[in-house]
């Protein structure tokens, strides 16, 4: 059982009536586990991982199907979709635009069909339902710690310090998870009080960044760089000062890619993507410059 994500669950679940409907949120805040959870007994999940093309997203498709090359595919594929109810299709940020034609194939073929996505950005399909899913509130971050420790860890519910920890890791399930098999080996202080902590936290959470960065147009993923000296949230003039006067389009690539949150005007960087972007920072050709423009930036706020 997913926690606190019932609310969530239920959503999903009432979203399913026909259509696509795309799950998005920062790496790591448990999308998959989401859309797994609310998938009808009946609904088909197919691993997009990976993929890099429409050819290899139709290779998972069929093999996840066994379908038979040949002329009887497209029959057998109707058939299966038309069982199924609910197909996910999980982790499509690679093939986003190739997952938009098949779903819309799909829907033509099964009327009443419900393709669920899973990815950091939504489909841009006509009529798409989007749930954007947030990072958990603190006390159900502290409550997955204690899970994720289990008893062997010998944590206490009532300190505060795991409320403190869930904050610190930005209520990432996957960090909070990793966090809690660190717990058997780390006390609670030990782990809030080191200087990076979301880097002890195993190779899980750093691959999972590493896609989401790998994954952006390169002057988003410079500029991704270039705020990772922001250690809370900024506003658009210190953005500005460390990025550029065109600093605005990677702006927008990293808020739709769910990387960058963006409230009442504020900017901000999870914890895990900073801590884990900041090490390339020096790199940067113009790095004092960065370095500077920020300093005089947040002097200047």
């Amino acid at each position: 059982m997913l926690i606190g994500r019932q609310d969530e669950i239920s959503n999903l679940t009432r979203m399913l009536r026909g259509g696509v409907v795309c799950v998005v949120g920062p790496p790591g805040v448990g999308k998959s586990a989401l859309a797994r959870a609310a998938l009808p007994r009946d609904g088909l999940r197919i691993d997009c991982s990976g993929a890099q093309s429409s050819d290899q997203l139709l290779q998972r498709l069929t093999s996840a199907l066994a379908l038979p090359d040949g002329p009887g595919r497209g029959p057998r594929l109707v058939h299966a979709l038309a069982g199924a109810r609910a197909v996910l299709l999980d982790d499509v940020d690679d093939v986003l635009a190739a997952s938009e034609d098949l779903a819309k194939s799909w829907l033509d073929l099964v009327p009443g069909l419900t393709v669920i996505t899973t990815s950091r950005a939504p489909l841009r399909a006509a009529g798409a339902e989007l749930l954007e899913l947030a990072p958990l509130a603190p006390s159900d971050g502290a409550a997955l710690l204690l899970r994720s420790a289990g008893p062997r860890a010998g944590l206490d519910p009532d300190d505060d310090t795991l409320l403190a920890l869930s904050e610190a890791l930005d209520g990432l399930p996957l960090a909070l998870t990793l966090a809690g098999d660190r717990l058997r080996l780390l006390t609670p202080a030990q782990l809030l009080a080191a200087s990076a902590p979301t880097t002890l936290l195993g190779g899980a959470l750093g691959r999972t960044i590493a896609s989401a960065r790998t994954s952006l147009p390169p002057p988003a993923a410079e500029a991704l760089t270039r705020l990772s000296c922001f250690h809370g949230a900024f506003g658009l003039p210190e953005a500005l000062a460390v990025l550029g006067p065109d600093g605005m389009d990677a702006l927008q690539e990293l808020r739709d890619d769910s990387v960058l949150s963006s409230e009442g005007g504020r900017f901000r960087l999870l914890r895990a993507v900073r801590e884990r972007v900041a090490s390339s920072l020096p790199s940067l050709p113009d790095h004092a410059a960065v370095r500077s423009a920020h300093a005089q930036a947040v002097l200047a706020a």
